[in-house]
């Protein structure tokens, strides 16, 4: 029996509304599984065997955007624990990234272009070895670039205060291009049920970054970048205060945070409360350390 790729969109339910919020929860979740140490062999072998329960689900629910969350973080949490990076040779990591990003993208772009011209000389099996590399997922991504697109549009509209917090899923659609709209687009004046919408639909910009520069215009955007530039500079600094007992949590909680700004390029799931209260709670955790620990250090030094 083949085993059906769509069926992982209802795979998760019904704790979960689709694989990706479940895949973008484990992802989280997963570090806690090596950070939390118990006393007895016996737990900890419990906790190990949960870790790796945890892994083989988040392969199997065949979220691109997962798995390079974990990759991402856990080169992050490995240059943390073994060459000292610092917050400012953080902000270079990602300033190199990003441009490298940018290169591997547009190279991209350009066998793209060479794939088309080729197209009729190969035939069959050019579309044979590009359904290999992108099995179903055509459909999925041009909706994703048509909301990404709607998102600009909509900030080029309102630069300074955007249309509101919660307003894209209302907003963007006037904003469609009917040559950029797939199958799962929604049309102007179509309507679903906000609790429960059809599978691949939904009122999200797909990213977090374009929502909130859409929504919030550019102030909110640059707030939302400080959250995040904030919450790794406490990080790094609760992480040179802290005793070697409490490291271990530190890293934890920026690779838990580091899988979720990492998918929160390609989702919006900061609405979602299983999403939600992961990150605030470890964000707080991180404040919480932080403030305690430079609290103790200075107590030291007086």
């Amino acid at each position: 029996m083949e085993f059906n790729s769509s069926s992982l969109v209802v795979l998760a339910k019904p704790f979960y509304k689709d694989n990706t919020i479940f895949s973008a929860s484990l992802s989280m979740v997963l570090p806690w599984t090596l950070a939390i140490k118990p006393d007895k062999s016996y737990q900890r072998f419990l906790m190990l065997s949960f870790g790796l329960y945890i892994m083989v689900t988040i392969v199997s629910l065949n979220c691109r955007a997962a798995w390079l969350g974990l990759l991402a973080a856990s080169v992050l949490t490995l240059l943390i624990k073994f060459t000292f990076l610092n917050f400012k040779n953080f902000i270079w990591l990602c300033i190199a990234t990003i441009v490298v990003s940018a290169v591997m993208i547009g190279s991209i772009n350009l066998k793209k272009t060479s794939f088309e011209n080729e197209k009729e000389k190969t035939g069959n099996k050019l579309e044979t070895i590009i359904s290999i590399a992108q099995p179903n997922t055509d459909v999925s991504n041009l909706e994703r670039i048509n909301r990404y697109k709607c998102a600009l549009r909509m900030f080029a509209q309102r630069p300074l205060f955007g249309y509101g917090p919660g307003t894209f899923q209302f907003a963007y659609l006037p904003f469609q291009v009917s040559e950029e709209m797939t199958r799962l687009s929604i049309v102007p004046g179509q309507t679903s049920d906000a609790k429960d919408p059809p599978n691949g639909r939904g009122g999200g910009a797909h990213s977090e970054y374009l929502q909130a520069l859409s929504e919030n215009g550019l102030p909110g955007f640059i707030i939302w970048l400080s959250l995040i530039l904030t919450t790794y500079l406490s990080a790094f600094r609760c992480y040179s205060n802290a005793p070697i007992v409490s490291k271990k949590y530190i890293l934890a909680s920026v690779f838990g945070l580091t899988t979720f700004f990492i998918h929160g390029l390609f989702n919006n799931f900061l609405h979602s409360e299983e999403i939600a209260s992961l990150f605030w709670l470890m964000i707080a955790g991180i404040v919480w350390m932080d403030a305690e620990f430079m609290r103790t250090s200075a107590t030291k030094n007086e």
